[in-house]
């Protein structure tokens, strides 16, 4: 009877530690995966964040010369403004 029982309790813990070889195996599987499609979503990510900088940088750029185009031309209207003043004045 104990024989039996040894017999079962060895076949039971060959079972398990086969269920957790199996285990442990498709978890390998599992963090590998992650780690590759970590890689490229870092990748990519890295990518989009660089093109939305330089887009960023290139709207800056163009705001600030049309800031400066605009100052220019206020600067010509101010002027003939006080010409348009002064040539009225003198009539």
């Amino acid at each position: 009877m104990e024989e039996k029982m040894f017999e079962m309790l060895s076949k039971i813990y060959g079972e398990m530690q086969e269920g957790f070889s199996q285990t442990n195996k498709r978890l390998d599987n599992i963090e590998n995966t992650i780690t590759k499609l970590e890689t490229k979503m870092d990748g990519e990510i890295n990518n989009k964040i660089e093109a939305l900088f330089d887009g960023y940088k290139n709207n800056t750029e163009i705001l600030h010369r049309l800031e400066m185009k605009l100052d220019d031309l206020s600067n010509k209207l101010e002027k003939q403004e006080v010409d348009i003043r002064v040539l009225k004045a003198a009539k």
